[in-house]
C-alpha cells in the first residue's frame, strides 16, 4: 500500500520509495526489497538454516531468492521433526514452493505426504545421479582430449623449431596430424619424415625433419 511520508511516497509492503506519480515498482524491485527486509529481520535464521542444509547434504532449493530464503528456514524447522524414513526423502525435495505451501501442515500429515512422494523422489534422484556421472565422464573426456592436443602441439612445435633451419624442399606428404592457421603438418609412418607446409603472408614454403624415436613414441601416444 502506498503512503506519503516525510521522505516521499513509500510502498508499505516492500519499503520501496517511488515518485508521486504512483508508478508501481517493478517485480525485480519488489523481490529485492522483500529479500532485503527478510534478511534484515531474519538474517541469522536464514544463515543458520543454510548452514544446516550444507552440513547435512540437503538438496539446494529452487525458486526466487526470497522464496529460497523463506523455504530454507521452514525446511530446517520441519525436517528434524519427521520420521527417519521421510527425513531421508525430504532432504531431496528442492522446490521452495513445496516447503512454503506446506509450512503449517500437521507434521504427521506432512510425513505421509513426503512418503507418498517416495517413488517420484527416488526416480528423480536416480536421473540426477546418472546425469552427474555422465557429466563427469564428459568433463574427463574433454580434458583428456585437450591434454592430448596440447602435448601433440608441443611436439609439433619442437619439430618446427628444428625444421626452421632446414632449407625448403619439395613436398613429400604423409598423414596429416595438425592444421592450424597457415601451418599444416604431415608425418610419413614409413620414412618417419615430418613435413611442414607453411603459408606466410608472401609465400608458401615446405620444410622437413626426421622424427626421432623419442618424439615418435610421444606423438604416437597422444595420437592414439
Amino acid at each position: 500500500m502506498p503512503v506519503e511520508t516525510n521522505d516521499g511516497w513509500v510502498d508499505l509492503d516492500t519499503g520501496i520509495s517511488f515518485a508521486q506519480t504512483l508508478s508501481p515498482p517493478t517485480t525485480a524491485q519488489r523481490r529485492a526489497a522483500k529479500l532485503a527486509k527478510m534478511t534484515q529481520e531474519h538474517g541469522a535464521a536464514i544463515a543458520a538454516a543454510e548452514q544446516t542444509a550444507k552440513e547435512h547434504g540437503w538438496a539446494p532449493l529452487t525458486g526466487t531468492t526470497p522464496q529460497r530464503a523463506w523455504a530454507a528456514q521452514i525446511r530446517a524447522k520441519l525436517i528434524p521433526q519427521l520420521t527417519r524414513s521421510s527425513e531421508a526423502l525430504a532432504m531431496q525435495i528442492k522446490p521452495s514452493k513445496f516447503w512454503i505451501e506446506n509450512r503449517d501442515m500437521n507434521i504427521y500429515k506432512l510425513d505421509e505426504l513426503i512418503m507418498s512422494m517416495q517413488g517420484q523422489l527416488e526416480a528423480t534422484s536416480a536421473v540426477r545421479k546418472e546425469a552427474a556421472v555422465k557429466a563427469k565422464a564428459t568433463r574427463i573426456a574433454r580434458q583428456t582430449t585437450a591434454d592430448k592436443i596440447a602435448k601433440r602441439d608441443a611436439i609439433i612445435l619442437e619439430l618446427l623449431d628444428t625444421a626452421a633451419v632446414i632449407p625448403s624442399v619439395p613436398a613429400i606428404l604423409g598423414e596429416k596430424v595438425i592444421e592450424q592457421g597457415g601451418l599444416r603438418v604431415f608425418v610419413d609412418s614409413v620414412t618417419k619424415l615430418v613435413t611442414f607446409l607453411i603459408r606466410g603472408a608472401e609465400r608458401k614454403e615446405t620444410r622437413q625433419v626426421t622424427l626421432d624415436a623419442d618424439r615418435e613414441a610421444r606423438i604416437i601416444a597422444v595420437m592414439s
